[in-house]
């Protein structure tokens, strides 16, 4: 767990996720959490005519900005490094609040120096309760670190970002209500864990563990009605050990929802 003291609270201290990135399987010797200030030692490589790397401290500082322009403040942070600091993802809870009170606004951020990924921002929201933080993205943007890569373009992409999760909020917070309200049985559950693993949501291996935490949710503020309020929950004690996939495995498990439950 990692709570990033880099940039200054400017309101009224709002309520906090408990913010953590945490990497499992092969790559975990390879990630590290960082501070801001390890975040921006690191070297950035040397540009080439089609290839234009960009350094993670700088994506970073980008992107405070834009969540600054539009009113909605960076009160927490969290940073994992990756291949050395060849790669990097980042979270960002801002200052955007939800209707009900329960679930935060959060941006991803994830950057490579070795080609491995384009550099992009993604927009969502994660449940107050879960301390595995159950990352939903809404919004996902990016661009190849190619030769019109710059920091300018980076930022118009995360003001973009930042606006449309702004003007999302309201659509989001219905979304998680209808989400609350839709009750599911356990075969019905199962067929969306099964599709949305097919989709990538998860790993085929790590099928059961959702299942188990579909059943026995490790949060009592899961345990009661089986709704679809619980599935995102379920999946997300894999998301967390995956962090490199988020812009991918949060999608997925939506186009699933979406084609058993049209009404969500």
């Amino acid at each position: 767990m990692i709570h990033d003291t880099h940039t200054q609270h400017t309101q009224s201290a709002p309520k906090l996720l408990n913010l953590s990135i945490m990497s499992h399987g092969p790559e975990k010797k390879k990630d590290r959490s960082a501070t801001f200030d390890d975040v921006c030692a690191i070297e950035t490589p040397q540009a080439t005519p089609s290839w234009r790397p960009i350094a993670h401290g700088r994506l970073i500082e980008t992107l405070e900005n834009a969540a600054r322009a539009h009113g909605a403040n960076v009160v927490q942070s969290a940073h994992l490094l990756g291949r050395d600091g060849a790669r990097y993802f980042g979270l960002f809870q801002v200052n955007i609040p939800s209707a009900g009170g329960d679930v935060a606004s959060v941006l991803g951020l994830r950057n490579s120096h070795d080609k491995a990924f384009r550099a992009g921002v993604m927009a969502g929201d994660a449940p107050f309760v879960c301390s595995n933080l159950c990352f939903h993205n809404e919004i996902v943007l990016g661009r190849k670190h190619t030769a019109g890569l710059s920091l300018a373009v980076m930022g118009e992409l995360m003001m973009e970002a930042v606006a449309r999760l702004i003007d999302a909020r309201g659509l989001i917070d219905a979304r998680n209500e209808r989400l609350k309200n839709t009750r599911l049985n356990d075969a019905r559950a199962h067929d969306i864990i099964i599709q949305a693993a097919r989709a990538g949501a998860c790993a085929p291996s790590h099928i059961a563990k959702v299942a188990e935490q579909w059943h026995t949710p490790e949060h009592a503020e899961f345990g009661g009605a089986k709704n679809a309020w619980r599935l995102p929950n379920a999946f997300s004690n894999r998301w967390m050990g995956t962090p490199q996939h988020t812009p991918q495995t949060p999608s997925a498990l939506t186009q699933a929802i979406n084609a058993n439950l049209p009404c969500v």
